[in-house]
């Protein structure tokens, strides 16, 4: 007579209900179900059994056994397994790091749960390693470098940049990106350098032309800065932020009817971007066309609540038409968003001689 087997359908240690998960998820001695087969990984999981961790990252990785795909779910789980010392986890991290997979994209941490890994003798995550660290691998640098420069870690993306052109030193797009990490820095002659070697590589890279006449505009020479705009626009009709960043150096240079101008373009181009809206009220403003200033500051507002120089503009547009009372309504909030602004700390002083 052949033994028969009892399954324990309640399980409360977590080895246990990641076996009986895994026998709902196959079938093994009962039914498939899928419902019961995730419920049991989760109860394993929440206890800490990294193969249910690992195997719910799986499942809502790619959605699938009964669950809805959720990468930020799947990298909560991977990380509690590769934590634990998941080899496997600890790889699939380190691609959902490399990727963003559920998690800001990282490539230190991609690099570092790959090193993890590999050390376990992971041959994926070995191979990844190489594949990064490698000395001649060009998109590698280059996707490190654009992250450490969304990052704002500009000396690392300029090592990284630095690196590509070493590989290919015919790589425009890797010129014109070191140049904006040292413009960051406020090193502008370098930025220069790496935007007009770009552009002898690439006489048609209209965005370097326009990053170009970005730098010159920091350094005071509007001239050069409009030269520059003007060819990007030359090259793309449609360039909004060269009519943009173009308005502003004509504002700068006192111009502001062809501030306005090439403002108005611009906001025909993209009506939702509040910087070009808040110079052409400021040129209104310089031309004491405060209705209108206030107009475009009433936009670029209502696009972005959040930054102090449109509420601080729109403060003085409204102190020149004598409305101090919206004014030090203005001025409060210039104040609330950025305490130590000093040129609303002025305003805020002017408002307190007048009463306000």
């Amino acid at each position: 007579m052949a033994r028969k087997f009892m399954m324990n359908e309640n399980p409360t240690e977590a080895f246990e209900q990641f076996k009986l998960g895994t026998k709902y998820f196959k079938g093994e001695g009962v039914p498939i179900d899928l419902e019961k087969s995730v419920y049991w990984f989760t109860k394993a999981a929440e206890q800490g059994n990294a193969m249910s961790q690992y195997t719910l990252g799986v499942f809502y990785l790619n959605g699938g056994a009964g669950v809805l795909k959720d990468l930020e779910k799947a990298a909560y789980w991977y990380t509690k397994a590769a934590e634990q010392g998941h080899a496997l986890a600890q790889y699939t991290l380190g691609v959902c790091y490399w990727n963003g997979d559920g998690v800001p994209r990282d490539f230190d941490k991609s690099q570092y749960w790959f090193t993890k890994s590999a050390e376990q003798g992971n041959e994926d995550a070995k191979r990844q390693l190489t594949q990064l660290t490698g000395t001649n691998n060009k998109e590698a640098y280059h996707e490190r470098g654009a992250e450490y420069l969304r990052k704002g870690d500009y000396d690392r993306a300029i090592t990284e940049y630095t690196q590509v052109i070493r590989i290919d030193p015919n790589y425009a797009l890797a010129y014109n990106e070191r140049g904006i990490a040292y413009d960051n820095k406020g090193d502008y002659d370098r930025a220069i350098a790496d935007y007009t070697q770009a552009i002898r590589l690439d006489p048609n890279f209209a965005v370097a032309y326009c990053n170009r006449g970005i730098t010159y505009n920091h350094k005071g020479d509007y001239d050069k800065a409009i030269t520059d705009y003007t060819q990007a626009i030359q090259l793309n009709s449609n360039y909004k932020e060269a009519y943009s960043e173009r308005g502003a150096a004509y504002g700068s240079k006192s111009d502001y009817d062809k501030a306005i101008a090439d403002c108005t373009q611009a906001i025909r181009l993209d009506p939702n971007d509040a910087s070009t809206y808040d110079n052409r009220g400021s040129s209104y403003l310089n031309k004491r066309d405060y209705d209108r200033a206030i107009a475009d500051f009433d936009q670029a507002i209502r696009i972005d609540s959040n930054f102090t120089g449109y509420y601080r503009r729109r403060g003085l547009a409204y102190m020149e038409k004598g409305n101090f009372t919206q004014a030090r309504s203005d001025v409060n909030k210039a104040l609330q968003l950025d305490p130590n602004n000093q040129k609303a700390k002025e305003q805020d002083a002017e408002l307190r001689r007048k009463g306000y």
